[in-house]
């Protein structure tokens, strides 16, 4: 690909001469729904140019069938046009901010503009004769401009249920407005842009679905002259029986359960709601079940009132603005148990040493030495064997039992709720290990004890006992005792591993075409959200859709966007290359 435009709206593409010669698919390409208004125009190329992921705008004299024989010496670079480039040669209108090509030779040369970089020239051309003014006896005055500017290349795009966007064309910079409505009497007019364009753009929104729109389009050149298209009209698309529903639910637990889906794309949402059994997803709304009312632009909700063990069936449905729900996307996921906490190690008693005895001595003799060794003479009392000072271990403090005061902290990555039920409105969600203050509570609600917490950092409200614990500080040992004592015996660890490859860093934005941060990015998604993405460089819709999820488990917003918290918490995570 020659040239993208990727989340950069309102740019101009004029002008280019491109040849890939069969390296990429597309010469140029406009991605991202955050790409609006994009204006690709009298471009010279080999290849298609072409929107992805939403991207939106308008093309216009654009030449994709381009070929060598149409430049001088294309092998090296030079692709100015040939005389018998007659495909590209006055083919195309004059855009105003666009005086000059790439040698800075005046446009046109001929008739028209030339489509690409280069405006052909025969040869330097012999500057035509001064003509000699005729007098005039009186001046006239200079006549001004009544001329009328003219409209051409209107359309429509991205016309959905309730949104479209029209373009046009005007010869003259001029301000742009559009009337549209029902019927030919149309009613409704959008905000004068006062800006002199040539290119225009109106936006519409808040319309019906299903029904044929009446339009105009207005513009007036700075000497006033207006000009007023005829009517066109436009149809937005019928309401479906039932909303789409999202695809790809995925799973990945950490104490509880955390459900992704991929990103919905419907402007009819109203609202996302997820409803939760223990004996079978629910196919249809049912409010005794319903654990949470989500954001349209939401991709991932953590469920961490669960019970471990337990397997739970979840359904998730698209509600429009009607109300209609859409069919379910459910899965059944298990709640991992929780680790049991290991029980200190009692400190094993030291064996005392053996008191030799004179049968003990008659042992080495043989058998009848051994049985000395039993005989009634008395052993002298051994000398005292010195007992180890045991290190007092801190007392477990049942689960549960929180004052108000206490400093806990969380076992998994915790919800935060505005009240105390799993019904409560989610504020946020507290990183594995996050501290806060207990300010009040218990409070008893859904087979779960409630905590009000006040967090270090991040939202603050209510959370569920299960998965905090208290925050207690080791007695130190005491001094040790003259006599000797034997070193206490470790706690067994297991080594971690060193990396066999090179750890994965990621110290500059990650861009779709550079394959090598997206693999590291793909091999870091794998390993903190134990999914299953292939690994091939290839920034595609399922490495796009794990972006959100990874972010929300990392206590970031979920925008999808890889900036440098999102990458700061991707270097966390300690991805190793293969």
């Amino acid at each position: 690909m020659a040239i993208g435009v990727n989340d950069s709206p309102s740019t101009r593409v004029y002008h280019n001469a491109i040849l890939t010669k069969g390296g990429y698919p597309n010469a140029i390409e406009y991605r991202f729904s955050r790409t609006t208004g994009v204006d690709i125009k009298n471009n010279l190329t080999d290849a298609a140019i072409i929107s992805r992921d939403g991207g939106t705008g308008t093309l216009g004299g654009n030449l994709t069938s381009a070929s060598s024989n149409l430049f001088v010496n294309p092998s090296i670079g030079d692709l100015h046009l040939l005389s018998t480039a007659t495909v590209a040669i006055d083919k195309v209108a004059a855009i105003s901010a666009v005086t000059n090509d790439i040698d800075g030779d005046i446009r046109p040369q001929g008739s028209s503009y030339d489509i690409g970089a280069d405006e052909y020239k025969s040869g330097i051309p012999t500057p035509a004769p001064t003509p000699t003014p005729t007098p005039t006896p009186t001046p006239a005055p200079t006549p001004g401009d009544t001329t009328s500017p003219s409209i051409s290349e209107i359309q429509t795009s991205q016309t959905k249920y309730k949104t479209t966007n029209i373009t046009w064309i005007t010869n003259e910079a001029s301000n742009t407005q559009l009337e549209y409505g029902l019927t030919t009497n149309y009613g409704t007019s959008t905000t004068l842009a006062t800006s002199a364009v040539t290119t225009h753009s109106a936006f519409l929104s808040n319309l019906n679905p299903g029904t044929t729109y009446h339009f105009r389009v207005k513009s007036r050149d700075a000497a006033g002259n207006p000009a007023t298209s005829s009517d066109q009209n436009f149809q937005t698309q019928s309401r479906p029986i039932k909303p789409p529903k999202p695809s790809g639910i995925i799973s990945f637990t950490d104490g509880s359960i955390n459900l992704a889906w991929t990103p919905l794309d419907y402007e009819l949402c109203a609202s996302i709601k997820i409803y939760r059994d223990t004996s079978s997803a629910p196919q249809t709304p049912d409010g005794t079940k319903l654990i949470a009312t989500l954001a349209c632009s939401e991709t991932s909700y953590h469920d961490d009132e669960v019970t471990g063990g337990q397997t739970y069936y979840y359904s998730l449905f698209v509600i429009d603005d009607l109300g209609t729900a859409s069919d379910p996307l459910s899965g059944s996921f298990t709640a991992p148990s929780p680790s049991p906490s290991p029980s200190p190690s009692p400190s094993p008693s030291p064996s005392p040493s053996p008191t030799p005895t004179s049968g003990g001595g008659g042992g080495g003799g043989g058998g009848g030495g051994g049985g000395g060794g039993s005989s009634s003479s008395p052993s002298p009392s051994p000398a005292p064997t010195p007992t180890p000072t045991p290190v007092p271990t801190p007392t477990p403090i049942p689960a549960g039992k929180f004052s108000v005061g206490n400093t806990v902290r969380t076992t998994t990555i915790l919800n935060v709720r505005q009240a105390p039920s799993p019904l409560g409105k989610l504020l946020g969600a507290q990183a594995t290990g996050a501290q806060g203050i207990v300010v009040g509570g218990p409070i008893s609600a859904s087979g779960f004890s409630w905590w009000q917490m006040n967090y270090n950092s991040g939202a603050d409200g209510w959370s569920a006992e299960n998965f905090l614990v208290k925050v207690t500080t080791s007695s130190p040992a005491p001094s040790p005792t003259p006599y000797p004592t034997p070193s206490p015996t470790p706690t067994p660890t297991t080594p971690t591993p060193s990396p066999s490859g090179t750890l994965v860093v990621f110290t500059k934005p990650i861009y779709f075409w550079d394959r090598t941060e997206v693999k590291k990015l793909q091999i870091t998604l794998n390993k903190a959200l134990g999914l299953t993405l292939k690994v091939d460089g290839i920034y595609g819709k399922a490495t796009t859709a794990a972006i959100k999820p990874f972010q929300s488990v990392s206590g970031l917003k979920p925008d999808g966007i890889v900036g440098v918290l999102t990458r700061a918490k991707l270097n966390a995570v300690k991805a190793v290359m293969p």
